[in-house]
């Protein structure tokens, strides 16, 4: 369901707003050219491979000279995603940047992964690693001359896709 309010936020909207804020709700809530999307947080299923990627990925990232990170804002305050993962070149503590080489989305019902790639190559990423749990699989995307192209392996880590997908195990 997509609900657009046109002109002033309305009060309730603003608390409403402000109460995600408070409880830490609004993690994964994007801001994309200054259009807010409020999204929740993901079902456990899609957290555990998050959480397996780190583990399968952190050791790549490292040999490839670059910092794992979680949930991280890619852009600006008022124009950012939150991918489920990825790797930057340096460590920092920024809120917002446009340092990541790679990013990760686990794709979810009703997510907006696909949407997403025009925003990750204006802010400088290099590959994009789509997970479907559904399938299961792992397409890797790296960046081209105008856009991005599947590859059938990360140039930036030097696996295959389909390393990664007996890596995450049978059960992702």
């Amino acid at each position: 369901m997509r609900t657009v309010l046109n002109g002033p936020l309305p009060q309730e909207v603003e608390d409403l707003l402000a109460r995600r804020r408070a409880l830490g709700l609004d993690t994964y809530d994007e801001v994309w050219n200054g259009e807010y999307h409020m999204n929740p947080a993901p079902n456990r299923r899609h957290a555990r491979i998050q959480a397996r990627l780190i583990e399968v990925l952190s050791p790549l990232y490292r040999r490839a000279g670059l910092v794992p990170i979680a949930e991280f804002n890619v852009g600006e305050s008022n124009n950012y995603r939150v991918p489920d993962g990825g790797a930057l070149r340096a460590p920092g503590d920024d809120v917002f940047g446009t340092d990541a080489a790679i990013v990760i989305e686990v794709l979810s019902p009703d997510d907006e992964s696909w949407q997403k790639f025009d925003h990750y190559e204006h802010s400088g990423v290099e590959e994009i690693f789509i997970v479907d749990p559904d399938e299961p699989s792992v397409r890797i995307f790296v960046r081209g001359e105008s856009g991005f192209v599947e590859h059938e392996r990360s140039e930036l880590l030097d696996v295959s896709a389909a390393h990664l997908v007996a890596e995450l195990g049978i059960d992702f």
